[in-house]
């Protein structure tokens, strides 16, 4: 999925050549034979563990469990669509489209990936766990050992920051994907979902 996301887009075909299309279908099974192979390698001969340490959990009550996880699937689904949509702005400020940001225009395309890592390291000096440094946050999150763990406003604090600081990136035009990024989206939110169940 991360190969696709970052080839997809500059290998996008063109809708009205069908020689395009043809030739799209075949790069995208090339690429996912090739990270099934490489994912294969990497997990058996070179890292041998898995990165993301979930509790052990089953299900007690699923007639009354899975509408809740169903719940938190709407809110994944608002949150992917809060993205998007700040991705879609902010390419408009980085364009020099949004009104207030017209001198953008002006700025070279070289220098906007250097302001948005700027605003990255900003926020990093404050909250480091917005970087993600690995797999450590999301491995803090879903193992319920991070500090802010059940804190509710620092949760969805930590997860708007960085819905808003890989938006930056993205529309800057700097190279990266948002698969990483959602992990960490969607271990804030399940996070924050988890502690607002416990105190309903």
């Amino acid at each position: 999925m991360f190969a696709l996301e970052l080839i997809q887009p500059s290998a996008a075909p063109d809708r009205s050549d069908k020689d395009s299309a043809v030739a799209f279908r075949a790069t995208a099974g090339a690429i996912l034979t090739a990270s099934a192979i490489s994912c294969v390698i990497a997990r058996y001969l070179i890292i041998g563990e898995d990165k993301f340490m979930v509790n052990g959990y089953q299900l007690v009550d699923p007639l009354v469990e899975i509408p809740i996880y169903m719940s938190l699937g709407v809110l994944s689904g608002v949150v992917a669509t809060g993205f998007r949509l700040t991705v879609a702005n902010l390419r408009k400020v980085y364009s020099g489209q949004k009104e207030g940001f017209e001198f953008m225009k002006n700025v070279p395309d070289e220098l906007k990936p250097m302001i948005a890592t700027g605003i990255c390291g900003f926020v990093a000096v404050k909250y480091p766990e917005t970087m993600f440094f690995g797999y450590n946050a999301v491995n803090s999150l879903l193992s319920e050992k991070a500090v802010y763990k059940d804190s509710i406003p620092d949760l969805l604090g930590l997860m708007s920051l960085k819905i808003g600081l890989t938006s930056s990136c993205m529309a800057s035009g700097l190279m990266g994907g948002n698969f990483a990024p959602a992990l960490f989206f969607g271990a804030a939110l399940g996070a924050a979902y988890q502690v607002a169940r416990r105190y309903a």
